[in-house]
């Protein structure tokens, strides 16, 4: 798991950076529409799925350890 949170902070940035320049902004003084408001809701839900993939990705790409118990004991 460590593996995956280390390299999904760069991806995740990066889908920010692309999300906050996509989303619109309101004019001085005003507030979004609801269908702005919508629209990005859908965003930050399409985003939050891309994410999920790339964590599963991570995950499944991360090396594998195994670990020898027979090395502490006596006798083996």
């Amino acid at each position: 798991m460590d593996y995956a949170s280390e390299h999904i902070k760069e991806f995740s940035q990066k889908l920010d950076g692309e999300r906050e320049a996509s989303d619109p902004k309101p004019a001085e003084g005003e507030e979004l529409t609801d269908e702005q408001k919508r629209d990005i809701a859908i965003r930050r839900q399409e985003d939050n799925m891309k994410k999920l993939k790339e964590v599963e990705r991570l995950i499944s790409e991360a090396p594998k350890y195994t670990f020898n118990a027979n090395v502490s004991k006596k006798n083996v």
